[in-house]
């Protein structure tokens, strides 16, 4: 026995038997990352808007989004899912001026903890009794 120990989490473990040696999850992960190398994959599968847009307008494809006359504040879809124009403030103001989500109290600003506040509005039908 080399080694005594438990496997951690994010932690490999390889047992080399025909050198007859434990490789050490570092050298595993590197000799691993060196044979897939991760920046050129990234480089060669990365899409970018203005090429996807470039390719699209080339089809011949409409990529303009026709705006309706609601605001945010009386937009019929927000306010069927109970939102108010102080909880999307709260919400996407962090994320257009500095391009980070919104921090604070899971309980007062995230979009779930928000749709968990509200009261259901049921779209179902009452059974008829038989």
């Amino acid at each position: 026995m080399t080694r005594k120990g438990r496997l951690q989490p994010g932690k490999m473990l390889l047992v080399d038997t025909l050198e007859g040696r434990i490789v050490d999850d570092k050298e595993l992960k590197m000799t691993t990352a060196r044979r897939q190398p991760f920046a050129n994959w990234v480089a060669n599968e990365l899409l970018r808007l203005p090429d996807i847009m470039a390719k699209e307008r080339a089809k011949g494809h409409q990529l303009s989004v026709p705006l309706d006359e609601s605001s945010v504040s009386t937009d019929p879809r927000l306010l069927a899912e109970g939102y108010s124009f102080e909880q999307l403030d709260l919400l996407l103001r962090p994320l257009v001026n500095e391009g980070k989500e919104a921090l604070g109290s899971p309980t007062t600003t995230s979009a779930n903890s928000l749709r968990k506040s509200r009261t259901r509005r049921s779209t179902r039908s009452a059974r008829p009794s038989s």
